[in-house]
Parts: structure tokens; sequence; C-alpha cells
């Protein structure tokens, strides 16, 4: 609700004001956004939104969209696919950002070190101990 919220005003106004957003909506829905990961992650995602844009193509079109993004731009030399997936590789975690203490705790448990699941995303198995499961 938050994000819509905040793109939307975005969309109207050309401003952004998440702490103001989300104060707004405490007065309608109390404990909107319990916590600082929340709001982290409201950041996260409208910054998203923002350096990415509309990226949803119709199912109809698919065929006419990948023609486009197949075409490079003259002044960059880079093709759509190119271009989109450098500002995939700007809004994605590094590796180096992400918690894997679990993983590395169990390390016995996991066939490569080289991929590990991070703390906050990881599968937990319940009624099991450990409660850890190699999935990424």
């Amino acid at each position: 609700i938050t994000i819509d919220c905040v793109l939307e005003h975005l969309q109207k106004e050309q401003v952004i004001d998440i702490f103001g957003t989300v104060n707004s909506i405490r007065h309608q829905r109390m404990n909107m956004v319990q916590n600082v990961e929340q709001f982290r992650f409201v950041h996260d995602a409208v910054l998203e939104s923002v350096t990415c844009g509309d990226t949803q193509i119709a199912a109809t079109n698919f065929g006419l969209a990948i023609r486009d993004l197949e075409r490079r731009d003259p002044q960059t030399h880079l093709s759509g696919f190119e271009s989109q997936f450098q500002v995939l590789h700007q809004v994605s975690p590094k590796p180096d950002d992400v918690r894997r203490d679990v993983g590395i705790r169990y390390y016995n448990m996991n066939r490569s070190m080289d991929y590990l699941p991070s703390d906050q995303y990881r599968v937990v198995l319940k009624g099991e101990v450990p409660d850890y499961i190699h999935a990424v």
C-alpha cells in the first residue's frame, strides 16, 4: 500500500516523500510499516521503480518488444537487453552486502560454499534441528 501511494504521488507531483507517506498512512492504519526492515524495503522498492521504470510487456506485444530490445542505441551502442541488464545490475544486491552467516555455520550441509542462501530469505525447516537447508 505504501509503495503504491508513494509511486502515485511521484507520478502526480514529481516528488518522493516516503517518510510523509508512511506517517500519513499510519493515521489510518496503525503500525503500517512496522520496523526498519520494512521502511528500508519501501525505499528499495521505490528506488527500483524509479531506476527501472515500467518493464512490463503485454503478451500480445512480446515479439515486437523483443525486436525493439535487440536494436542498438546509436549513441550508447548498447542493445535494449544490454541497457536493461546494466540497470538490473545497479539495483541488485551485491554479494558482499548479503549476510550468509547461517549457511557458513552449517558449511558441512552445503554442496558448495560458492552459493549460499542469504540469512534474510533462507528457507527455514519447521520442527527440524538444525532448521537449515541449502535452498537458494
